[in-house]
């Protein structure tokens, strides 16, 4: 809900959240899924949600850091299974924007899977 509000401060200001922006939150909520796993998966999916609905272009670097939010949670309460499969549409989310995984994507698809 953290990361939510501040988006909504942000347009709130007049500004719109870029790219950056989203890469910097979706950092803070890994940190949140470390310790709550269900909150930091739920916020996780609600800022890709928004991003993609205010036509922010994501690229690798979003995809990653929401990816590790799962391999986080899935160590912090989430249900491992659920982690893995939104890891997977995560991963199908890059190809569809035409974005190719690095060996950091992978890593964290590996934690999800182990």
């Amino acid at each position: 809900a953290e990361a939510r509000g501040l988006v909504s401060e942000i347009l709130e200001a007049g500004m719109q959240p870029d790219v950056a922006t989203y890469s910097s939150l979706l950092a803070l909520v890994s940190r949140l899924a470390e310790v709550d796993g269900p909150a930091g998966m739920e916020e996780s999916r609600v800022l890709m949600e928004e991003l993609e609905a205010g036509g922010v272009e994501a690229n690798e670097v979003v995809f990653n850091a929401a990816i590790d939010c799962c391999a986080k949670a899935a160590t912090a309460g989430a249900s491992p299974s659920l982690c893995l499969s939104r890891g997977r549409r995560l991963l199908a989310g890059m190809a569809r924007w035409g974005l190719r995984p690095s060996p950091s994507t992978y890593h964290s698809l590996v934690d999800l899977a182990t």
